[in-house]
């Protein structure tokens, strides 16, 4: 059976410590890492660089990006990181199927070489900025190359994470996206988009949601109602969307998620029943008042179901508006 080797172990105990994939730099080093590579002990995410393979497949899909961006770094410290992996650094909200793809920028001009896992962005502009350690496109140039390579669902998680980060409204981001973008092919969608950013949205399971809602010209509810509990007192719970109806009924709109009932550091470490139970007592509390009150909960992937998506929203009293968006008309 194959086993590590001291040089091997000690070179993936210095990269593991500070969250990072091996970028060998030495002949000896490179040698070392083909062959763990060879043996079926590591893996290589990116050309030239290489992790254990027992400690890569325990990281989230986040965890390896973010391993694979600080050792290309390293290793390629003229390179500017663009688009969603960019995004990853700037704390935006990226798409999954996107993070397994590094991207980074070249001109018109330049021949590069293909890489595997490695895709390019075209940016004449040579402006960057370093954060934590990883030289990147500014903030708002990420934005706008993270939403032009989207739809409309994704879009608008983008630029609703881009609020939360910078903690401003729609307005201020669009104006910074005019100020800084507005020449750029695809602008003008991407400025619309950036119009209906909130910052105040969760996460971006909860964005895209919101995204189905507006595409079926669905009345937008408000984000992350407080609500009072009722029955204990002292406590308050947020519903994910609240809609108010004409005839006086309060719909509350509950995304759930299996990472919400699973992940340690969303349960706190609690049984998957008591997790439940809990989320029952919650939805219990949430219903008592004068108003009459409803709780429709739904999964992401119903979400994607934009059809049975909507027959399920509007079987609980949410009607559609008189103007849909028109950006909102692409999907997803």
């Amino acid at each position: 059976m194959a086993r590590i080797g001291p040089t091997a172990r000690q070179l993936f105990a210095q990269a593991e410590a500070v969250e990072s994939c091996v970028a060998p730099q030495t002949q000896a080093h490179k040698i070392c890492m083909r062959r763990a590579l060879a043996s079926g002990l590591a893996v290589s995410p990116a050309q030239g660089v290489f992790a254990r393979k027992d400690y890569w497949q325990e990281l989230s899909p986040e965890q390896q990006a973010w391993h694979t961006v600080r050792a290309l770094a390293w290793l390629h410290p003229t390179w500017t990181f663009a688009g969603p992996t960019a995004g990853l650094v700037h704390g935006l909200w990226v798409a999954r199927e996107q993070i397994g793809t590094t991207y980074v920028t070249t001109d018109r001009k330049a021949h590069a070489r293909r890489s595997p896992g490695i895709a390019r962005i075209i940016a004449d502009d040579a402006s960057s900025v370093v954060r934590d350690g990883v030289r990147v496109t500014p903030f708002i140039r990420t934005v706008y190359d993270c939403v032009r390579m989207s739809g409309f669902g994704r879009g608008l998680a983008i630029v609703d994470s881009a609020a939360k980060v910078k903690r401003i409204d729609a307005e201020r981001l669009e104006l910074n996206l005019r100020q800084s973008c507005e020449r750029l092919r695809g602008s003008r969608r991407v400025r619309e988009i950036a119009l209906l950013a909130d910052g105040r949205s969760d996460n971006g399971g909860e964005s895209i949601a919101r995204a189905a809602m507006m595409h079926l010209g669905l009345a937008v509810p408000e984000l992350q109602r407080e609500v009072p509990d009722l029955v204990l007192g002292g406590r308050r719970y947020y519903a994910d969307f609240a809609w108010d109806l004409s005839n006086g009924t309060v719909v509350y709109g509950e995304l759930d998620g299996k990472e919400k009932y699973t992940d340690p550091q969303m349960t706190g470490g609690a049984e998957i029943t008591d997790v439940l139970l809990g989320e029952r007592r919650r939805e219990a509390h949430l219903t008592v008042g004068e108003r009459p009150v409803r709780v429709v909960r739904f999964s992401f992937a119903e979400v994607c179901n934009v059809r049975w998506f909507g027959r399920l929203l509007e079987s609980y009293g949410i009607g559609r508006v008189e103007s849909p968006i028109e950006v909102a008309r692409e999907w997803p």
